[in-house]
């Protein structure tokens, strides 16, 4: 039974770790893609 507990726990904590790096790699490209969509239009000017 604790072995099993343990092992719910560890998925979950991998679970949300994987969750928030998801979440921050998500937010880091969608800041890139801003930068270089800034970036493409003053060199448009």
């Amino acid at each position: 039974m604790r072995a099993t507990r343990g092992t719910e726990t560890l998925a979950r904590y991998n679970g949300s770790k994987m969750n928030e790096e998801w979440v921050y790699s998500g937010s880091t490209v969608a800041l890139q893609w801003l930068y270089n969509e800034q970036k493409t239009n003053l060199n448009r000017k």
